[in-house]
């Protein structure tokens, strides 16, 4: 991106924003410059027009132009710093904004002591403390005060983040190209998947339907996307990681499949706006309580109007084989509805996910995986009795999160079908090498 370097001020982030939209007005000070500019690409990233200061010549501070571009913004956000509270064009900024009426914000970038008068003047204006928040509450907070003071995100078009993406360019770390290259991590309709970890979205739709190959989702899967996702259905999700939908103003919707175990608040902090669709039992004990968003509608009755149960009704009828117990479909285990503690896994079957043993998590103690060669993420989650899982030589290399809070496993599997990284992230008890 070419920017402009103005000698004294600094480099431009983007041009001033001239046109007919809503745009906020940014006072700061110039030796604030590096600081302020990087807050000026954030709001511009995230989708909103906004006007500064480009670079007045010293003892020419204020202006005609400012006046006029002050008079028409939407909002006036002031940069409050040490530097900038005392500067006399930041104070006539704020008188001015103040005397017109204009919607107030002041952005603290640090600790800040004001002038008795400047205090009075603005102590009841929306302020946000960003040097005491960490970058997603900041987030939240500024994106939430501009969309209720009428900055509406559609009508300034989308962000240069938007405009940028394209879900066929990738950004990978020199590890993410290896696997890559490697077929481990690939992309689907902006969908990038790793062994069934969904990892991220790449694609600029704002209604979207999660591959039913991801079986687990990733804390960082709709990060680049929180700003502009509004529905989300999970397909045939079977694991939540960390609080994937953090901080997404826009979120109306999200639907959560009868696969997934367990939902909680913490996932769906700061969106305010979100209307959750989901089972009761899926839910923990406090999750009303601490729930931020909208609204909750329950799924069970209305999936169950003959008295089945709720993930039975609403699971996908697909023809599946049932040998000894193993739910199999085109050669990946579904479930497993017996009640043996020691399995061998059936020759037919290649490939398990998160569902695979959903419904006997609590009491299986030993696996063998028999032809098995990929297992995603979560397939081994959350079993505290499994005490051994051996991988046969068909087995593609494997990450530590197909074990999560399993304490008590022993894996007896070969030294190149781990992952770099592996042992020092396994939480399990034991890791026996077959190749030793």
């Amino acid at each position: 991106m070419q920017t402009k370097l103005v000698p004294g001020v600094g480099r431009m982030p983007y041009s001033a924003y001239r046109g007919n939209e809503p745009y906020v007005f940014v006072s700061y000070a110039h030796l604030d410059s590096d600081r302020v500019f990087a807050e000026i690409a954030r709001f511009n990233e995230a989708g909103f027009h906004v006007w500064y200061d480009e670079g007045i010549a010293p003892g020419n501070e204020w202006s005609d132009a400012i006046a006029q571009a002050l008079s028409g913004a939407a909002v006036f956000v002031v940069m409050l710093t040490p530097t900038s509270a005392p500067r006399e064009n930041v104070l006539n900024e704020i008188d001015y904004a103040l005397n017109e009426k204009i919607p107030f914000l002041a952005i603290y970038l640090e600790k800040t002591e004001l002038t008795p008068g400047l205090k009075l003047r603005i102590s009841r204006k929306q302020a946000i403390l960003k040097y005491n928040m960490t970058e997603e509450e900041y987030e939240y907070k500024y994106i939430e005060a501009f969309t209720r003071f009428g900055l509406d995100r559609e009508k300034t078009g989308q962000s240069a983040a938007e405009k940028t993406f394209d879900e066929d360019v990738y950004d990978d770390s020199p590890e993410d190209a290896r696997k890559r290259a490697n077929g481990d991590l690939v992309r689907v309709d902006g969908f990038d998947l790793e062994h069934g970890l969904l990892r991220g979205y790449y694609g600029t739709g704002r209604n979207i339907k999660v591959p039913r190959a991801a079986g687990v989702i990733s804390s960082r899967a709709f990060e680049k996307c929180r700003m502009f996702i509004e529905t989300v259905d999970l397909n045939q999700a079977g694991m939540i990681i960390g609080t994937p939908f953090s901080s997404c103003p826009n979120l109306r919707e999200v639907r959560i499949p009868p696969t997934v175990r367990e939902v909680r608040p913490d996932m769906f902090s700061n969106c305010p706006n979100l209307t959750l669709y989901v089972r009761a039992s899926q839910l923990t004990e406090d999750f009303e309580k601490r729930f931020s968003g909208k609204d909750i509608v329950y799924l069970d009755d209305e999936e169950n109007p003959a008295g089945q149960s709720s993930a039975a009704a609403s699971l996908p009828q697909t023809p599946a084989e049932q040998p000894n117990g193993f739910v199999i479909d085109g050669g990946i285990l579904k479930g497993y509805k017996g009640t043996e503690k020691d399995l061998k896994i059936p020759d037919c079957v290649t490939i398990l996910n998160a569902a695979s043993f959903r419904d006997c998590r609590d009491f299986i103690e030993s696996v063998d995986l028999n032809n098995v060669s990929v297992m995603t993420a979560g397939t081994f989650a959350d079993c505290p009795r499994l005490l051994t899982v051996r991988a046969s030589a068909r087995l593609k290399p494997i990450y530590p999160h197909v074990f999560g809070n399993s304490p008590n496993v022993t894996l007896y599997i070969r030294k190149s079908q781990l992952q770099e990284g592996f042992e020092q992230q396994f939480d399990g008890k034991e890791i026996v090498y077959l190749d030793e």
